[in-house]
């Protein structure tokens, strides 16, 4: 049995207070991030070999990311992070797909280089205090929705998430 559930059911059972006429202790209950680190920290305790399969599991991903994959026709996220708001920005700007299966930009026809600075104006800025929140907003609630393909929602979800992480655990972010 959890200690909080072991916690709940001595309040319970000492609940009316006795002839004493003590007050029924109360006992605060613990936020998301203190789960999450209580969480972790026991990970970490029964998988000690957790470091090789850390490895193991970023070879994955790495090789993941190198794979091809077809643009949104809806176009593309910057995602990034305002410490000071403590808030996950998406910033959504659209792409004409041409017959090269290059993004080009609706304004100028140009292709939109997928490195190094390009100075373009956003369609609209998504913000969320966490990676589900965000996720809704864009793709529940937007409609038509700014996201056309599969992949790129999944894509999505997975940056928000280590964004979210980012944000709670004050690391960098750098969008894959």
């Amino acid at each position: 049995m959890s200690p909080q559930i072991s916690r709940r059911m001595s309040i319970a059972q000492n609940f009316p207070p006795d002839s004493t006429n003590q007050p029924a202790k109360l006992v605060p209950q613990p936020t998301k991030l203190e789960i999450a680190k209580q969480n972790t920290a026991i990970v970490y305790f029964v998988l000690p070999t957790m470091s090789q399969t850390l490895e193991n599991l970023t070879a994955i991903d790495d090789k993941l990311s190198k794979r091809h994959l077809d643009l949104d026709p809806g176009g593309y996220f910057i995602i990034y992070l305002d410490r000071e708001t403590s808030l996950i920005c998406a910033k959504h700007f659209t792409n004409i797909i041409d017959d090269r299966g290059l993004a080009v930009d609706p304004e100028t026809g140009k292709p939109i280089p997928a490195r190094g600075k390009v100075e373009r104006t956003q369609s609209t800025l998504f913000t969320g205090r966490t990676a589900k929140e965000l996720c809704v907003k864009i793709l529940e609630e937007t409609r038509p929705s700014p996201v056309t393909m599969l992949d790129h929602a999944a894509y999505l979800g997975r940056e928000f998430v280590r964004a979210e992480i980012a944000l709670l655990s004050d690391r960098e972010y750098v969008q894959d």
